[in-house]
């Protein structure tokens, strides 16, 4: 943990150490960790913004900007403060994330919300602005789930 490097490194040479473990962990770890229903609002909300010269992130988006839909995780890595994160659908150049919460990673438990609002914390203290999308929202009203993120990404 940051914690434990720090205890035994230091402050500075402690986070360095660590966020150089959070490099590799993230570059090694290649599986999928994303959901099919999540790249289909990303392909959406790609197909409606993409012409505006975003420079846009998400999984099934490989480098030429097209779709890949062989299981390989095109996500951004992206170093925060204090963290290396991997946001679902990534707006580089206007510093925004969508997060979309499937129902079973997202699970409403005490130790999936401290985690989340952990992560949260560290992304806007980072300067970037977040949105959530959950599962069920977006299984349930597909439209109002489009025009939100639209809003956001717009804002």
């Amino acid at each position: 943990t940051l914690e434990k490097c720090i205890d035994k490194y230091g402050e500075e040479l402690g986070l360095k150490r660590w966020k150089e473990r959070q490099n590799k962990w993230m570059q090694n770890n290649k599986k999928s960790n994303f959901s099919k229903i999540s790249q289909t609002l990303f392909k959406t909300l790609y197909e409606k913004i993409k012409n505006e010269k975003l420079d846009i992130y998400f999984a099934t988006l490989d480098k030429n900007k097209q779709y890949d839909d062989s299981g390989k995780n095109y996500e951004y890595y992206l170093q925060l403060s204090n963290m290396v994160i991997k946001p679902d659908f990534f707006i580089k150049n206007n510093n925004k994330i969508i997060e979309f919460d499937g129902t079973y990673y997202h699970r409403n438990t005490p130790e999936n919300l401290k985690r989340e609002r952990k992560r949260d914390e560290e992304i806007i203290n980072s300067g970037y602005t977040v949105l959530h999308i959950s599962e069920y929202d977006y299984k349930t009203n597909k439209q109002e789930v489009i025009k939100r993120c639209l809003d956001f990404i717009n804002s």
